[in-house]
């Protein structure tokens, strides 16, 4: 009898150690991911700019859904209306309206926008 305890021991004492060795493998397997997401944010920010507006400038929005190729013919516009700044949303975010003075619902980022100037005719 005292075998079979020693040996259960030993089960109980090597499960332990491989629950601690899995911890340990998911805190690296952390860092590890932790360090990629910060690489990926400062390649992201040196190869993006920030645009600043201020309230009531005219802009043009990015239009998404047809920015693929396929999408658009080659001569149509990739850019959707005129919408005035109402305010600023965040850093680089800003909520837009329509002319008419129609707010859209969500904020936009400021990398989809840009300064609409307006010729005098």
């Amino acid at each position: 009898m005292l075998e079979s305890f020693t040996s259960d021991k030993d089960v109980v004492q090597c499960r332990i150690d491989q629950i601690v060795e899995l911890d340990e493998t998911g805190r690296r397997a952390f860092e590890h991911c932790c360090k990629n997401q910060s690489k990926v944010k400062r390649n992201f920010d040196k190869s993006s700019r920030n645009r600043m507006f201020s309230n009531n400038d005219m802009v043009l929005l990015w239009d998404r859904r047809n920015e693929k190729p396929g999408n658009h013919g080659k001569f149509d516009s990739l850019w959707l209306g005129t919408y005035i700044i109402k305010e600023a949303a965040g850093q680089n975010s800003y909520h837009l309206s329509t002319l008419n003075g129609e707010p859209l619902e969500l904020p936009v980022n400021g990398q989809q926008l840009k300064l609409f100037y307006k010729e005098n005719i």
